[in-house]
């Protein structure tokens, strides 16, 4: 140890004398003088001699390098730290009970009293019932109403609504991670019990599983494909139902139409069969004229009769006419 102090007390003239801070960092290193001192004062010399002629512009390379670098990364990071801090003290001079611009807000206002009054009710309310559960509950139940509870004592109005948000939030996320837990025990278990039995692993598992995703995606899919297909379907036979009504409506109209076209045709055919009939059982014109009317007065006679038989068939068809338009007018009445 006395070597030790030999070598602080002979340089600490170029200890002080080095501007360089790491250079003044290699004179005084611990493990460097508990190396020095095991050697005697005629082997120090030179060696320190050497160690003074080393060249230190390695290590004053590598320092500028390391400072630049956090220079860098204190200027990269500036710019976010700042905008957050800036947002920060915005949130903290925010409140929720302001209406009207930062002049104004100065005054009391009636919808913000009343809100006070309303949350500091409503927090001695919860007190006082977290202070009775909490001589029952013990366990994680307990710590969180104490944890609330001194909270909210701590805490002022505009902090009692946060605090209700994050305890709901606590006690959701305490039960979400609860559920992950138990799964991943029994998924863990499961596991461990099939490796033991046979080959299957944690990675078919999760193939597995990843499989019948997607066999419910591709059915999924598929399925609404085929609604798609019966709601077209349906339309479209929608469709075909109100022109086959369309059709047999025309149909009907037809076979109506036929059965009024055979009935005036067996009409027809009756009126002429009587027709027939009746010119077959009447006498020859001539002959009659001849026997009761004189020669030059036969040929007028015979167009008188010519005329009055024509004038009868005019009358049969007036008659057959007048028929039909009855019969018309009482089918239409009927319908």
């Amino acid at each position: 140890m006395s070597n030790v102090y030999n070598v602080v007390e002979v340089y600490p003239k170029k200890m002080a004398a080095t501007s360089d801070s790491l250079s003044m960092y290699l004179y005084v290193q611990p493990s460097i003088i508990f190396s020095y001192a095991t050697l005697s004062p005629s082997m120090m010399k030179p060696i320190i001699i050497t160690f003074n002629k080393i060249p230190h512009s390695f290590a004053i390379v590598q320092a500028r390098a390391v400072f630049v670098r956090f220079e860098n990364v204190q200027r990269e990071n500036a710019d976010t730290e700042w905008k957050f801090h800036r947002t920060y003290l915005w949130m903290s001079f925010l409140d929720e009970s302001f209406t009207v611009p930062p002049p104004f807000n100065l005054m009391p206002q009636i919808g913000s009293a009343l809100k006070n009054c309303w949350r500091r009710i409503k927090r001695c309310f919860l007190c006082r019932r977290l202070k009775r559960k909490g001589n029952s509950t013990n366990g994680i139940t307990a710590m969180r109403d104490e944890i609330s509870m001194d909270s909210l004592n701590a805490t002022d109005v505009s902090q009692s609504n946060t605090l209700d948000s994050t305890m709901i939030v606590d006690e959701r996320s305490y039960k979400r991670v609860m559920m992950t837990l138990v799964e991943r025990y029994i998924a863990e278990r499961t596991s461990h019990e099939r490796k033991l039995e046979g080959d299957i692993t944690v990675a078919d598992m999760r193939n597995l599983k990843n499989d019948v995703v997607g066999l419910r995606y591709n059915l999924f899919k598929e399925v609404w494909c085929i609604n798609e297909k019966l709601q077209i379907g349906t339309t479209e036979s929608n469709h075909i139902d109100t022109e086959m009504t369309s059709v047999i409506d025309v149909f009907n109209a037809l076979a109506k139409n036929k059965e009024d076209l055979e009935k005036f045709e067996r009409d027809v055919n009756r009126w002429l069969r009587n027709l027939v009939e009746r010119l077959k059982n009447l006498p020859d014109i001539e002959s009659l004229t001849l026997a009761r009317y004189p020669a030059h007065k036969s040929v007028r006679r015979s167009s008188n009769t010519v005329e009055e038989m024509v004038d009868y068939y005019e009358s049969l068809k007036r008659q057959k006419t007048r028929r039909n338009r009855k019969r018309q007018l009482m089918r239409e009445l009927l319908k």
